[in-house]
């Protein structure tokens, strides 16, 4: 790994750190398996795979991080309503629950 990239890296850390991410490393080190150089963000509080965790675990490269992490927020884009992001980039905004409203039925005893 070159300066140029360590740099970049480091300054995706931080801009994941800044966002709720955790930026992580593949530890393998041989070159022929899976994942070896690869990325994935976790989620910091839930830590839960955001990107990078399919087909296979570290499948992002630093393209791809920077990528998610530079697209506008969700805010901005869906009017200002609170949304989740898919992987892939896809967004389904927080709507109210619209379902059938469940009710506890009353349990009638029998009176002697």
């Amino acid at each position: 790994m070159d300066h140029e990239d360590k740099v970049r890296e480091n300054r995706l850390r931080r801009m994941a750190e800044r966002r709720g991410f955790l930026l992580k490393k593949s530890r393998r080190r041989d070159p022929g398996a899976l994942g070896f150089g690869g990325f994935m963000l976790v989620n910091a509080e839930t830590n839960a795979v955001v990107l990078g965790g399919h087909p296979f675990e570290y499948s992002a490269d630093l393209d791809d991080i920077e990528a998610f992490l530079t697209e506008p927020p969700l805010s901005s884009r869906n009017g200002g309503q609170p949304g989740v992001r898919l992987r892939g980039g896809a967004d389904l905004a927080a709507k109210p629950w619209t379902g059938p409203k469940f009710t506890v039925p009353q349990i009638q005893t029998k009176k002697k």
